[in-house]
């Protein structure tokens, strides 16, 4: 079976779309201190459970491509200003 780029890369998408909204339901959750920890370590120490209502409920599709698009947009900006150091 052959899969075309074009197929590839919209599955692509679709899988950086999914992870981003799991990753920003597991953050919506934290406190202060397990965020400041994630920062300093690149783990959080405790298991968190998934929030039972998330600002990302209701929201269409559409919605959340727009959030994803942009949190993407602002990543890039946030790179492109690093220097060669970091």
């Amino acid at each position: 079976m052959k899969v075309s780029k074009a197929t590839l890369g919209r599955l692509k998408r679709e899988l950086q779309f999914r992870q981003w909204i799991a990753i920003e339901r597991h953050l919506e959750c934290l406190t202060p201190e397990q965020l400041e920890f994630l920062v300093d370590h690149g783990y959080v120490e405790e298991e968190v459970t998934e929030p039972e209502h998330s600002k990302f409920d209701g929201l269409s599709r559409k919605a959340l491509v727009t959030l994803w698009r942009e949190d993407e947009r602002r990543n890039a900006i946030r790179l492109r200003g690093r220097s060669d150091d970091e």
